[in-house]
This record gives C-alpha cells, structure tokens and sequence, in this order.
C-alpha cells in the first residue's frame, strides 16, 4: 500500500523532535535545502560561524543563485533533481519553509537521525533579544507590523522579521534590538524546536496548507509549536481550540471579539476594552473592521505583558493605516471602487474580506478569486459569496474547483490571467459597485508570491500609475 505524503509528513513531525536530541553545533557538514531568500541567509550564517556549507535545490535557476555565487564561490551548490548520495554526506539539513518534509531525501536523513531544521530554529538558539513571536491563519503580517510600530515609537528598538520578509538570519547580523517582532509560518514551526518566545500569540486558526498537512489538527499542532517554552502566552478565546489542552508556563492573557471579562481585551459598546476599563474608540481608529480589532486586541494584550506605556501604545493604533495587499483601496472613480486584497490566500482571510468589504457596497460586490487552493475545503465559501456577491470571476489552476464549489452561488465567469479578469470586471461595473481581488488561493501557482500578484491587479487597474512595491521578499502564502 503506498502511504500518502500527508501520513508521511505527519509521521516526520514526530521524528524529528526526537532527533533534534542529537544534534550537536560540532556537526560540520550543513546541507542547505532551497535557494531562496531564506536559503541564502542560511548560507551566510553558517559561513559565519566557520561550518563547512553546501546547497541544493530542485530548482535549475533558484533565485538567488547569482548571489549564492557572488559571495560564497566556493560553496558547491546542487541543481535538479535530488540526489541521495549529496544528503547523504551531510551532518544536519537546514530546510527552506518552502521544502515539504515528505521530500524522499530528507525522510531517509531523519530515518537515519540526522537532525532537520529550519533557519527559525538556528536563530531562536543564538538570539539575544526577547523574541515576539506571532503566528495565525490570517493578520499575522498585519499584527507582526503594528507590534514592531508599537515598539519603536514607545522609544525602543524593534527588529521586524521572519515570514513577512527579512530573514530572521538576516536581522540578527544587524545590531541587537531590544525586541525581535517575529511572524512564523506553520511551515517554519515545523523545523523549530528551541524558541524561548518573551510573548507568543496565534492570533486565529482556520483551515490552510491542506496539501502539506494530513488534517486541520496537525496544521493546528504547527501553529501551537510557538508556545512551546514561552515565557508568556496571549491566546484568542473565541478559538479555545487553539489553546485549552496545552500546559503554559505561567497564566494566559486572553482576547476575545466579545464583552471581555475582568481580565480579558475585549470588545464592548464599539470600544477595545481591558475588563470593563473603555481604551479607545473603534471609530478613532483607522481601520474599523471586525478582523482588524483582532489584531489590535491581541496587540494590546502584548503590549500588556510587555509593559509598553498605554497612551504611546493607543496612539500608535490610532495612526495604523494598514498594509499593503491586506484591502487596500486601488481606486475609487465615478462612485466604483476597487479593493486589492491579495494577501486573501486562504478560505478564511477570503471571506473576512468579502464581509468586510460587502459592509461598503451601494451596488454590486464584484469578487476575483483564484489560484492554488491548497487543498482545503473550498464550500465554506458558499455562503458568504451567495450573501454578498453578484459576480465571481475566477483564475488560475483551481479555478475549476472554485467554479464547481460555487455554483449557483453567484454569476461565474472563467479567465486565463489577471489582465482578463480586470477587464471582465470593467466590462460590468456600474456606480456603487465595488470590485473586490481576494483570492482564498496561494499565489505561488501563476507568480513569486501574493505581492507581485497584487502589484499585477493594481496594474491592470491603474495602469501608469501604478508604484510597485521595491523589494518583493519570499513569503509563504
């Protein structure tokens, strides 16, 4: 009977906690898996510390390739497919995120104890700051950038990094900040075993990247593995499913969307709240949206356990105007407005935005979706959709699977690319309708990654005008 890559990949999880025991910094020979902006940070910090390095990476062109060969030209770098007689030779395999750890080469390295990990782990090891660690199925790159803004203005330093794009390899050759804000990805949890975290959230937990994980409740374990050894633990209580069975070090904070109680952050009366205690306004704040006021419990309630003064902290979430990618406002002529929220790579951040977004229609919510669905459960779009919008336009390599899973819900129609269905969508609006990009899919089927899809929305909407973003970095949908 042949075992799926998902048993695989849940049998690994297991493995390797058991394995990376036996690990040991006096190991020589790392072999780096995926070059990529990750890959490569890697390299440099392993080259730092006097480890003899070599490379692979199934990919004939890999990004950063050039570089690799610039800097390191002696470091021997392996293209195409994998070869076991290369894994063989190595003493510990540092895995980019991006790698599955079903890939043959590396089940056979951790059936033999040879230990795997991830450039978090090598970080969480050698970082000399407190680490905040943020992780989530959606608002996580959001949260990560208003805790790191939160910090900085209070007077203090704080280093940015992980998943929403700096390495965190990277941010630990520049000088030593008082915080490092880090956004963690299920994929980089996977390979890390020693994050001593100073405060950890998941900040929610929806079905995503069912195509590496066998069910929802292994996703899940990956998402809990950042509160594993933290010093202090923020968790969402309208999700105890993502908290209630682990053992914490000391007593959890908890957010909630709802009236908190006495020792919660909460929602009341259209306030964030401590307990009964009114903080500010929902309407003083620039982003009013139910998904927003997550992020900005869950940061209060970090700020909390930090000890960040509480006025420099609220006003810094009064001025918190958002990111890009994250229902951004492209446009907004002849009462038609266009909304870019590509960083939508999932089912549940897909439908946040058609909730959120639906709120502002006068007319018609017109919504394009698509790409790579993951493997996940693509019904739970059914009834947002049949509520809100007209018009699905749909595209790339799920398509199909969209077009059947809402069928009936709203008037469908099929593209090749995003110039098409820009133009689809021009084709039909009228005033007080909105068009809506939040695609509930990766991108990584038709592009680098969700920013360079956004920026290709952006273009065919405005055109000229368009400003790209300067320096797309590897992130993982």
């Amino acid at each position: 009977m042949q075992v799926s890559q998902q048993a695989v990949e849940t049998a690994i999880f297991y493995k390797i906690s058991l394995t990376e025991k036996m690990y040991s910094m006096q190991k020589n020979h790392h072999l780096v898996i995926g070059l990529g902006l990750t890959g490569l940070s890697c390299v440099r910090y392993l080259i730092s510390k006097n480890r003899l390095v070599s490379v692979v990476d199934t990919r004939e062109n890999p990004p950063k390739l050039a570089d690799c060969q610039k800097e390191f030209p002696n470091v021997k770098i392996h293209l195409g497919k994998f070869q076991e007689s290369i894994f063989s030779q190595a003493d510990t395999l540092i895995v980019s995120p991006g790698m599955s750890l079903a890939e043959p080469c590396i089940v056979q390295c951790i059936e033999k104890n040879i230990p795997v990990m991830g450039d978090v782990e090598l970080f969480a090891r050698d970082a000399k700051a407190p680490i905040v660690a943020i992780t989530g199925s959606n608002g996580k790159s959001t949260l990560t950038t208003l805790m790191g803004d939160i910090i900085n203005n209070v007077g203090k330093k704080a280093i940015i990094c992980g998943n929403i794009g700096l390495p965190v390899l990277e941010a630990m050759m520049q000088p030593t900040p008082d915080y490092y804000v880090v956004e963690l990805s299920s994929f980089q949890l996977d390979t890390t075993y020693s994050l001593k975290a100073k405060v950890a959230v998941v900040i929610n937990v929806s079905p995503d990247h069912m195509d590496r994980y066998a069910t929802f409740n292994d996703y899940l374990a990956s998402k809990q593995r950042v509160y594993m050894n933290c010093e202090n633990a923020v968790v969402n209580f309208d999700e105890k499913n993502s908290w209630q069975d682990i053992n914490f070090k000391n007593t959890v904070l908890q957010f909630t969307l709802n009236k908190p109680d006495k020792n919660q952050f909460g929602l009341y009366q259209n306030y964030l709240c401590h307990g009964d205690k009114k903080l500010i306004a929902v309407s003083d704040l620039i982003l009013q949206e139910r998904h927003n006021n997550q992020n900005y419990l869950a940061a209060l309630a970090m700020c909390f356990i930090l000890k960040l003064p509480i006025e420099s902290v609220l006003n810094t979430l009064k001025k918190f105007s958002g990111l890009a990618h994250r229902c951004q406002l492209v446009k907004s002529e002849n009462n038609i407005a266009w909304y870019n929220d590509s960083k939508a790579t999932n089912v549940g951040a897909s439908i946040a935005a058609i909730e959120s977004i639906a709120q502002r229609a006068t007319g018609r919510l017109i919504l394009i979706a698509g790409g790579d669905s993951k493997g996940v459960d693509l019904d739970l779009l059914k009834l947002p959709v049949k509520q809100h919008v007209s018009h699905v336009i749909l595209l790339g390599r799920d398509a199909p699977l969209l077009e059947a899973a809402l069928l009936g819900c709203a008037e469908i129609t099929c593209v090749r690319n995003m110039d098409e269905a820009v133009n689809t969508a021009k084709k039909m609006v009228q005033p007080g309708d909105i068009v809506l990009l939040a695609p509930a899919c990766s991108s990584l089927d038709q592009y680098e990654n969700y920013m360079a899809r956004g920026d290709d929305f952006i273009k065919a909407v405005i055109g000229d005008q368009l400003s790209l973003i300067p320096d797309h970095k590897e992130h993982h949908d």
